[in-house]
């Protein structure tokens, strides 16, 4: 006699004793009671999958070591073209963002006598009652017309107008302004720097500045000046940073931030953004080796300088030329199977 669980239930068999059959017969009947492993869909589950993931290494470089800060532009040389008289703005030619040469003429004003003048004449002209007064009248207007003393306003150098003071006919008192000319090669960039970085900035230091307005341009400049105070409440000193090439699109009381150059690390391990895993929970940093392209190994690493694209990392057996897995690797576990995908 003997059991065999089939389904959950036991069940007893009778076999013969015969010594050539039992043991066939108890082969037979333990196979019909047993799984095959075959359409054992449990066994099939537990077969680890093989993630495709992509690939770069680890490269040896230098990584400049910057400062962030924020600020806003401003030009150094700014005048506002007046008229020296009193009088009639009787020509305007500029607009606000108008490019202006040295000496272009900006403005035309008719002097204050000679307005009256005319305006006199005409008054006798309306008021002549003979021949010989409209004769005499209308030469006295003629005379008016032809003595009368306009001014021309030109722009004091090469600029851009920002501002009109009044409109073409208005009047305009000796000294009134009529328009602002800037030069935007006297534009700076003047940031507010944390007192605890004053000590690493240093006069003609590499900058880039950026603006909202242009995300993806970074323009080019040096440190120029530190202002010797600080601001004793924010604990902030100002730093003066030059564009190193004329950029006409940019204007005055610009906010952006700029990124000085204050350093370097040479020989580091650098490794793209996306190669980094990131615990926010732990602050733990890891990469994923790919090791002989199968299998994907973790390691933890710290953190150096970050670069929008690039970030310095060292760690226990980092070394330049490591295989590692920058797509496919976020949430596997240590030692995952991986199969690097072919471009």
């Amino acid at each position: 006699m003997i059991v065999c669980v089939h389904k959950g239930k036991a069940i007893i068999c009778n076999l013969p004793r015969s010594g050539l059959l039992l043991p066939l017969l108890l082969s037979i009947f333990l196979m019909s009671c047993g799984k095959d492993p075959r359409n054992d869909k449990e066994g099939a589950a537990a077969v680890v999958p093989i993630v495709a993931v992509k690939i770069d290494s680890v490269k040896a470089g230098a990584i400049p070591e910057m400062i962030n800060v924020t600020g806003m532009t401003k030009v150094l040389r700014q005048e506002n073209s007046s008229s020296p008289i009193e009088g009639k703005v009787t020509k305007l030619s500029v607009f606000e963002g108008d490019v202006l040469k040295r000496a272009q003429v900006i403005a035309t004003v008719e002097t204050k006598e000679a307005l009256a003048a005319i305006t006199g004449a005409e008054l006798l002209l309306a008021r002549a009652q003979s021949v010989e007064d409209k004769a005499w009248a209308e030469k006295m207007l003629e005379l008016a017309k032809h003595n009368k003393t306009t001014i021309e306003i030109r722009a004091p150098f090469d600029g851009v107008v920002v501002a009109r003071g009044l409109n073409e006919g208005e009047f305009v008192s000796s000294g009134g302004t009529i328009a602002t000319v800037i030069d935007l090669r006297s534009l700076y960039f003047f940031a507010r720097l944390p007192v605890r970085d004053l000590a690493h900035v240093k006069v003609g230091q590499d900058a880039t500045v950026s603006f909202a307005s242009w995300p993806d341009r970074h323009f080019r400049a040096a440190v120029e000046n530190i202002k010797p105070n600080i601001d004793p409440l924010a604990q902030m000193a100002e730093v003066r940073l030059r564009f190193l090439a004329a950029i006409p699109e940019l204007r005055s009381e610009m906010f952006g931030t700029a990124e000085i150059v204050v350093g370097e690390h040479a020989d580091a391990l650098l490794v793209p953004d996306a190669a980094v895993i990131r615990d926010d929970e732990t602050g733990v940093h890891t990469i994923m080796e790919a090791v002989g392209d199968s299998l994907g190994v973790v390691h933890p690493v710290e953190i150096g300088i970050e670069r929008p694209t690039v970030i310095e990392i060292s760690g226990a057996g980092i070394h330049a030329g490591m295989h590692i897995i920058v797509e496919g690797h976020y949430g596997l576990p240590d030692s995952t199977r991986i199969q690097v995908k072919k471009d």
